[in-house]
C-alpha cells in the first residue's frame, strides 16, 4: 500500500535505521534490521545503497540510464539549489567501475542520497 514517494521515503528511513517504516509486521521489519546490519557488518556499507547503486548500473549502456543520469542531477540540483552541480566525477567513477567511492559518495552525501532514492523511486514506479 506504498503511495507516491513512499519508496524514497523508505530508502531514508533505511539510511537513518528507522525500521518502523517498513511494514507492520514486526517479524518482517526484524527480519529486513537483521539484513541490514549484517551487510553493514560484512560489507561495511548499507545494503539499500547497494540495491540502487545495482539498479542504475542495469541501465547501464542505454537511453534509459541516460534519462536517470539526467534526473539524478536535476533531483540533485533542486535539492542541493546548485545552479551547476559537479556529479561528472561521480557519473564517471560509475563509468570505470570504482563503485566503492560511488557507494562513498551516496553515503556520506545527503543530497545524493535523497536524489537517487527519488530516482529510485520512480524507476520502481514505471515498472508496475
Amino acid at each position: 500500500g506504498y503511495k507516491k514517494y513512499d519508496i524514497a521515503k523508505l530508502v531514508m528511513a533505511l539510511y537513518q535505521k528507522n525500521y518502523d517504516f517498513i511494514i507492520r509486521d514486526s517479524d518482517y521489519r526484524d527480519q529486513i534490521q537483521l539484513l541490514d546490519e549484517y551487510f553493514a557488518s560484512k560489507f561495511n556499507h548499507k545494503l539499500i545503497t547497494f540495491i540502487i547503486l545495482k539498479t542504475i548500473i542495469s541501465y547501464k549502456n542505454s537511453d534509459k540510464y541516460n534519462e536517470i543520469v539526467l534526473n539524478i542531477v536535476s533531483m540533485y540540483t533542486m535539492i542541493s539549489h546548485d545552479q551547476k552541480p559537479d556529479l561528472q566525477d561521480f557519473f564517471s567513477q560509475i563509468d570505470n567501475e570504482k563503485y566503492e567511492e560511488v557507494i562513498d559518495k551516496i553515503e556520506n552525501d545527503k543530497n545524493i542520497r535523497f536524489a537517487l532514492a527519488i530516482v529510485y523511486d520512480r524507476l520502481l514506479s514505471q515498472d508496475k
